[in-house]
């Protein structure tokens, strides 16, 4: 017999116009076959290649397939994505899948989503291994830098209920990384691991990599404040250096022409100031920006629903 329960699947893409239609086939056919009431939400991130073309010839292929492509204006990335489509389902359980290149049996759905029936709001699948190694450094990062005793690790893709949606959408951080939000909301969470035979690439370029790790580390960690700490450590311990080595010369150093040994210590107590005043500003800008943010978190082009 067919769940009740409705689910939402929430697919992101990005120039994926090869496999898009064969992967929309699998998750179709295995949500209709376990599922009565459902749908399927994919959000194209801009791409550039014919992926919203073979989607929109897929939904007008398959009648009643209760898909609906929403086309981002612009490159938001994953993270943001994938928000815009869980803003936008209506289902019980939402299964968020990250890429439309399935590196496992979509049948493991089912197995998260019978987990989350034992009482779980949200339930992760993650890999053994087969990490590429910017991933590795980036949550080595994450994991050292961060203000809670969570260790975070590469999600393939999560099921949330309703209730867990609800509450992630009421954390007001503009941005957005659902692991870290999904920890922070305080719903019961839980994981299933299996092993993949190749690595989880991302499609992501690496000034974009750099721009959400960036962005996911300065706010979620205090990475940026110990990064001015540990510089006015360091140059005010130059600064000092520089100081006590003018005064010896000064004192021990009848060749030392007149005026540097007042300059010198002038420079060297004034970059010392400045680093310490920079500290500070930078703690208070960083709690001041958090307060402030208030543009849109996204832009949609257009809607195509079946």
């Amino acid at each position: 017999m067919k769940d009740q329960e409705f689910i939402s699947v929430v697919l992101y893409t990005y120039n994926n116009q090869f496999v898009i239609a064969d992967t929309l086939r699998r998750i179709l056919n295995f949500i209709n076959a376990r599922f009565i009431n459902f749908e399927i939400i994919v959000v194209n991130d801009s791409s550039i290649d014919e992926t919203k073309n073979e989607i929109i010839k897929f939904i007008k292929e398959n009648d009643n397939s209760r898909i609906t492509l929403i086309n981002l204006a612009f490159k938001h990335g994953l993270e943001t994505a994938i928000c815009v489509g869980v803003d936008f389902s209506v289902g019980d359980f939402v299964i968020e899948l990250d890429s439309p290149v399935l590196s496992f049996n979509e049948n493991i759905i089912f197995d998260l989503y019978e987990k989350s029936c034992e009482g779980f709001d949200i339930v992760s699948l993650k890999s053994y291994k087969n990490r590429d190694s910017s991933s590795t450094f980036f949550y080595f990062l994450l994991n050292h830098f961060s203000t809670t005793k969570i260790e975070y690790d590469t999600e393939i893709c999560s099921i949330l209920t309703r209730r867990a949606v609800n509450g992630i959408s009421k954390i007001k951080d503009k941005t957005k990384y659902r692991k870290i939000l999904h920890n922070y909301s305080g719903y019961t969470k839980g994981s299933l691991t299996i092993d993949l035979d190749s690595k989880i690439k991302s499609s992501a370029g690496f000034t974009e990599k750099v721009k959400m790790a960036s962005d996911i580390l300065f706010s979620f960690t205090d990475i940026g404040y110990k990064i001015n700490v540990y510089m006015t450590i360091l140059f005010l311990a130059i600064s000092i250096f520089i100081g006590s080595y003018s005064i010896y010369q000064y004192l021990f150093n009848e060749k030392v022409i007149a005026g540097w040994t007042t300059i010198m210590l002038f420079i060297s107590f004034s970059f010392s100031g400045i680093f310490i005043l920079l500290s500070i500003i930078n703690k208070y800008f960083s709690i001041v920006l958090k307060e402030i943010r208030n543009m849109p978190q996204y832009t949609i082009e257009s809607i195509d629903k079946n």
